[in-house]
């Protein structure tokens, strides 16, 4: 992914590409990927799940640094 996106999109702002690089990841893309093609109710399941990924992963992220 992180050898891609910057051919793919070289104008795109750099804060736009991490936002990308933690969705992908950190699982989110797969929460969404499988729930939003689902019900009113797996699409909710679905963003709380990414959410709250990326979440746990920038919590711990910056309870590290």
């Amino acid at each position: 992914m992180s050898a891609v996106l910057p051919d793919l999109a070289p104008y795109v702002p750099n804060t736009i590409k991490n936002l990308v690089y933690a969705v992908y990841t950190n699982g989110a893309s797969n929460a969404l990927r499988e729930g939003l093609n689902g019900s009113l109710e797996d699409r909710e399941r679905a963003v709380k799940i990414a959410v709250r990924n990326l979440t746990e992963a920038f919590i711990t992220r910056d309870m590290v640094v």
